[in-house]
C-alpha cells in the first residue's frame, strides 16, 4: 500500500520535474563537483546514506617511491618521429580522511618528478592535491567545502598521457568514495573532474578550483541545498587556451526509500577564455536516481539537458599548427551562437575495505581541453583497486571524444590505460611496477601513441600508494 504521504510526496516531485524541465538544463554538468570540476555529481540533490563516513579505512597514510622508467612515442605512418627514452624519478604523498560525529573530512597531496628526454614531454615536477569537508550545522543543515589544485605536465585524471606523476597519477583519490554517501557520489571523482582530465598534449598545465555548497533537510524525505563554485585553469604551451569559469544552482532531493532517493537541480555557469574571448553561458537541469543497491555499492543514472549561448562575436588568431592539426583556417571565426542538447550518464561504484571499483559513462557539454573549445564529450571512465595477501593491484582506463561546438567538424578522440602492481618484500617495503598507454588523435591528424613502464621501490605503511 502507498501511504497519502508517499503520494503527496510524488506529486510534489512531478510539479518540480515539471518546472525543471521546461529550464532546460542538466545541473550534473561536465565542470560542477568537485573543485568546482567533475562530471557525475554536479547538483548533488540525491542521497541515500549518511553513515558511510566511519569507514574503517579512513586514515592518513603516507607513502614514498623511487623509480626507473622507460617512455616511448610513436607516430602511425610516420616512423621517423617515433621517439623513446629511459630516465629516473620520484614520487611520494598521503592521502586519507578523518570522520568525527559531526564532520567529516578527506583529502589526498601527490608530488612526482620524472626525467624524461623527449621532444613533445617535459621533465620536472608534478603535484596535485585536493581537500573535502561536510560539517553539520544542526540536525537539519549542513556545509560542504572542497578544493583541488596543481601543476602537472599532461593535466590531470583518466585521460592524462601515460607516465603523468610517475604513474601514481590516480592515487589517494579513492578516499572519497568513503568519505562520500555510498560511494564517490557526493564530493565527486577527481579523476573524473572534466576540464584537465584529458589534455592534448603533455605540457605544463597549472589548475585550482573551489566549491561550496549548503544543505537542508527538513525531514527524513527531503532534502534541499545549493551550490557554487570557480575554477582556473592556466595551460603554458604557446596556442592552447587559458579557462576562467564561475558556477552556482540548487538541487532538491527525495528519498524512496532506505536505499533509492530521486533528485533534481537546475546549475548555470558562465566561462571565458582569457586573452580571446568570454560571454560564454550554458544553463543546465536535470533529474538523478540515486539507488545503494548495498552497502557498498552504489548505483547512479542522470539525465537532462542543456543550453548553451557566447555572447562573443569577433574573430580570434589560431596558432598555425594548432590549427593545420584540426585543419581548420589559421583564424576561428566565433559568432553568436546557440545550441542546445542532451547530458546524462550512469556510474557504478563499489568500496570496502581492500577493494574499490567504479564504471561510469556521461555526456554532456565542457569547456574543452584547451586545443578544443566549446565541445560536446563522451566520456567512459573505469577504475579497480585491490589486495591480495602481499600483493597490491590496481588498474584504469578511459575513452574520452570531443567534438566542437564553435569548431565545427573537429573532433578528438583519447584512449587511456594504466596500472599497477606493489609485492610487499619486507615490513612496509614493496616493489612494484607501473605501466600505462595513452593514444590521442583528430580526425585530420596521424594517431600518435606513448607508452610509459617504470619499476619502483616503494615505501607504504596500511598501502597508501595503492589507493585508486
Amino acid at each position: 500500500m502507498i501511504s497519502n504521504e508517499m503520494r503527496t510526496g510524488a506529486r510534489t516531485l512531478a510539479g518540480i520535474v515539471t518546472l525543471l524541465a521546461a529550464l532546460a538544463g542538466q545541473a550534473a554538468g561536465q565542470f560542477g563537483g568537485i573543485g568546482g570540476f567533475g562530471s557525475m555529481g554536479g547538483f548533488g540533490g540525491a542521497e541515500v546514506n549518511t553513515q558511510s563516513a566511519q569507514s574503517s579505512r579512513l586514515s592518513f597514510s603516507p607513502w614514498i617511491s623511487a623509480n626507473g622508467n622507460y617512455t616511448d612515442v610513436t607516430t602511425k605512418n610516420n616512423p621517423g618521429a617515433d621517439q623513446s627514452n629511459f630516465g629516473f624519478g620520484g614520487s611520494g604523498g598521503v592521502n586519507g580522511g578523518k570522520a568525527w560525529e559531526r564532520t567529516v573530512l578527506g583529502g589526498y597531496y601527490t608530488g612526482s618528478y620524472q626525467d624524461v628526454n623527449l621532444p613533445n614531454y617535459r621533465s620536472g615536477y608534478s603535484q596535485v592535491g585536493a581537500l573535502m569537508v561536510r560539517h553539520s550545522l544542526t540536525a537539519k543543515s549542513s556545509v560542504s567545502f572542497s578544493e583541488m589544485a596543481g601543476s602537472t605536465i599532461g593535466g590531470y585524471g583518466y585521460g592524462s598521457p601515460a607516465g603523468v606523476l610517475g604513474g601514481w597519477g590516480l592515487t589517494g583519490t579513492g578516499v572519497f568514495s568513503d568519505l562520500s554517501q555510498g560511494g564517490s557520489y557526493s564530493f565527486g571523482n577527481p579523476a573524473s573532474n572534466g576540464v584537465v582530465d584529458n589534455e592534448a598534449f603533455a605540457s605544463r598545465v597549472n589548475f585550482s578550483g573551489t566549491s561550496a555548497s549548503w544543505e537542508y533537510q527538513p525531514n527524513l524525505r527531503w532534502n534541499f541545498g545549493t551550490t557554487g563554485s570557480a575554477m582556473f585553469v592556466r595551460r603554458k604551451s604557446a596556442g592552447l587556451s587559458d579557462l576562467d569559469a564561475y558556477s552556482g544552482g540548487a538541487n532538491v532531493g527525495y528519498r524512496i526509500s532506505q536505499r533509492t532517493s530521486v533528485g533534481g537541480g537546475y546549475w548555470y555557469s558562465r566561462f571565458s577564455y582569457p586573452q580571446q574571448f568570454g560571454g560564454n553561458n550554458v544553463h543546465q537541469a536535470g533529474l538523478q536516481l540515486v539507488s545503494q543497491l548495498t552497502q557498498r555499492t552504489t548505483f547512479e543514472a542522470q539525465g537532462g539537458a542543456y543550453y548553451f549561448n557566447t555572447e562573443f562575436l569577433g574573430t580570434v588568431q589560431m596558432d598555425p599548427s594548432l590549427a593545420e592539426l584540426l585543419g581548420q583556417t589559421s583564424a576561428l571565426e566565433v559568432q553568436k551562437k546557440k545550441q542546445s542538447g542532451f547530458t546524462g550518464g550512469a556510474r557504478l561504484t563499489q568500496a570496502w575495505r581492500g577493494y574499490s571499483f567504479n564504471v561510469g559513462y556521461d555526456h554532456g557539454i565542457t569547456p574543452g581541453n584547451g586545443l578544443m573549445l566549446v565541445s560536446t564529450r563522451d566520456a567512459v571512465t573505469a577504475g579497480a583497486s585491490t589486495n591480495v595477501k602481499r600483493v597490491n593491484l590496481a588498474a584504469y582506463g578511459s575513452y574520452y571524444r570531443l567534438s566542437g561546438v564553435l569548431q565545427t567538424g573537429s573532433t578528438t578522440d583519447t584512449y587511456t590505460f594504466g596500472g599497477n602492481v606493489g609485492v610487499r618484500l619486507v615490513a612496509n617495503l614493496h616493489l612494484g611496477f607501473n605501466g600505462g598507454l595513452a593514444r590521442y588523435q583528430t580526425q585530420t591528424s596521424a594517431r600518435q601513441s606513448s607508452r610509459y613502464a617504470s619499476v619502483n621501490l616503494t615505501w607504504s605503511p596500511n598501502n597508501g600508494a595503492y589507493r585508486f
